[in-house]
């Protein structure tokens, strides 16, 4: 869960695991001045796949985010709340893969972009994909007053 406390004027990492900006998967950042989620994965023919989600988050509000990215789908979702809120997914399944790593693992810093401001509480990172149901599960979960 995150909870902005102010927006940055440079993209802030909330988190991603690789040693620079081209190897990174995961990665989720926040954009400049609106705090849009902009979530990305290195392949190995775009070095920048993903997806931006319109809008900004709310300062002061806390954020149930969830990023899924199972090799076998091929596929980046995100979730907001428990709620699925956009996607991107590799077109050509056969020529392109997921470039996955054993770098660091960044939450709410890095090595080339800003901190984020604000809080992050009850990060989890899964070595397994999780269903729209368990991201919703989790999400209600939370919400009911469960907050670590």
């Amino acid at each position: 869960m995150i909870k902005k406390g102010s927006h940055a004027s440079n993209w802030a990492a909330v988190v991603y695991k690789g040693p620079d900006g081209t190897i990174r998967t995961p990665g989720l950042w926040l954009t400049p001045h609106k705090s849009a989620l902009h979530a990305r994965f290195t392949g190995n023919l775009e070095v920048n796949a993903g997806l931006e989600i319109p809008g900004e988050l709310l300062l002061q509000k806390w954020y149930h985010i969830a990023y899924t990215l199972p090799d076998p789908k091929k596929r980046l979702d995100i979730y907001i709340d428990g709620e699925w809120t956009g996607f991107f997914g590799i077109q050509e399944v056969k020529r392109q893969n997921i470039i996955f790593n054993d770098s660091p693992l960044y939450i709410g810093k890095g090595t080339f972009t800003n901190r984020f401001s604000g809080e992050i509480c009850n990060f989890r990172y899964f070595n397994w994909h999780l269903s729209a149901n368990e991201v919703s599960d989790d999400f209600g979960y939370r919400s009911i007053g469960n907050l670590i």
